[in-house]
């Protein structure tokens, strides 16, 4: 488990929510309340799954609570592809968002090849530990205490 607080990009998907929330905030009153909601949802679904994967017991769960992060961020890039199309989003404002939106995703998949890669991306299995020094087993039948996910350090 790892402090959500201190990655990167849970920060930048909290401000990415705060801006499309003030984004779609403009719309027009009327015919937008669908797309309006599903642009807040899964712009704040980006930091919320990144906030429940970091409670995640390896590294290779917490890389998939990235891959659900990716999607919420592309499902977000092509809600604000509809807003601007509907012209209910400024091309100035849309490609600000796009570009940040963009930037999120790329960082993120940045960090779950890291937490793939990682020697701890799985839980250790049962059994005995091998000394390295020996080259036998040990004498105990103890499991290793499994390492937390460490993909703490980010680009």
């Amino acid at each position: 488990m790892q402090d959500h607080r201190k990655l990167q990009i849970w920060r930048m998907a909290c401000a990415l929510a705060i801006d499309v929330r003030s984004a779609v905030s403009r719309f027009p009153k009327r015919g937008y309340a669908e797309l309006k909601a599903q642009m807040i949802s899964a712009a704040e679904s980006i930091a919320n799954t990144i906030v429940e994967g970091c409670g995640a017991e390896s590294n290779k769960e917490f890389a998939r609570f990235l891959s659900m992060s990716i999607k919420s961020n592309r499902e977000l890039e092509g809600q604000l592809d509809l807003a601007l199309g509907y012209r209910i989003l400024a091309e100035q404002r849309w490609h600000e968002l796009t570009q940040f939106t963009v930037l999120l995703r790329k960082k993120t998949y940045t960090l779950r090849k890291r937490a793939l890669l990682s020697p701890s991306s799985g839980r250790p299995s049962g059994g005995s530990s091998r000394n390295p020094a020996a080259g036998k087993p040990r004498g105990d039948k103890r499991s290793p205490t499994p390492e937390p996910p460490t993909p703490n350090a980010e680009p």
